[in-house]
């Protein structure tokens, strides 16, 4: 009976080659979960929403005061939001209703619709009333600020 230590040297190659098996379905394996994450990470920031407002005129004198604002593009968002806010909480801006109001929102869907926010004209009204202006662009559920500015009028 032939001993142990007589075997041929030719068994020595399948450990090695199911060391290197191993190691490579590691590399693989790690190779494509890295690619998932990295996937789906880009996959949730998605697109910010994206537009352009422009402040086009804003006038003040005894009389009449107003703001107008456009919308020039609106490429990367379905609608266009903008609030205009007394910086002092006055109901100085003009709705329709005698006292006029502290905060006023319009939305516009188009590029190059306009917005104008005038100022209440009722002669006990203030006669400079200052506006913070906010723009958000929306997309979806998401909403970015693309301006945001305060004026007298």
């Amino acid at each position: 009976m032939d001993a142990p230590l007589d075997a041929p040297d030719d068994r020595a190659v399948n450990p090695l080659l199911g060391v290197f098996l191993i190691v490579g379905a590691a590399v693989v394996c790690s190779a494509a979960l890295g690619t998932i994450l990295i996937g789906v990470d880009h996959d949730l920031e998605g697109t910010s929403p994206q537009a352009t407002v422009e402040l086009e005129t804003a006038v003040t004198d005894d009389t009449d005061g107003f703001v107008t604002l456009v919308v020039a593009d609106r490429s990367a968002a379905d609608a266009v939001t903008v609030t205009a806010t007394t910086t002092d909480g006055r109901r100085a801006i003009a709705d329709g209703t005698p006292d006029g109001t502290a905060e006023l929102t319009e939305r516009r869907e188009a590029v190059d619709d306009s917005i104008t926010f005038r100022k209440n004209v009722d002669p006990d009204a203030p006669r400079d009333v200052e506006l913070r202006l906010v723009a958000r662009a929306h997309l979806a559920d998401d909403a970015a600020v693309v301006l945001d500015r305060t004026v007298v009028i």
